[in-house]
């Protein structure tokens, strides 16, 4: 289970649209579907450690042709 929220303002409000999702197949098709405006290809990339405010370990940033769209607890 990979867990996802996207870029927002705030966390708060990225937390709003937290998912859950079963592999990095179904993260990369919510993330195309969610942002059908940015083009390329997806990418997960470590961003920072541990986010104590949501009790993930590891945080990796999630991009889509470069741009930065959310972030996810796991890298694969």
């Amino acid at each position: 289970m990979i867990k996802y929220r996207p870029q927002r303002g705030s966390l708060i409000e990225a937390m709003k649209e937290y998912v859950e999702l079963p592999d990095r197949a179904a993260l990369e098709a919510h993330v195309l579907k969610t942002w059908s405006a940015t083009q390329g290809p997806v990418e997960i990339k470590p961003y920072c450690g541990a986010d104590d405010r949501i009790g993930w370990d590891a945080t990796f940033i999630v991009l889509v042709g470069g741009t930065p769209v959310g972030f996810t607890d796991k890298e694969k």
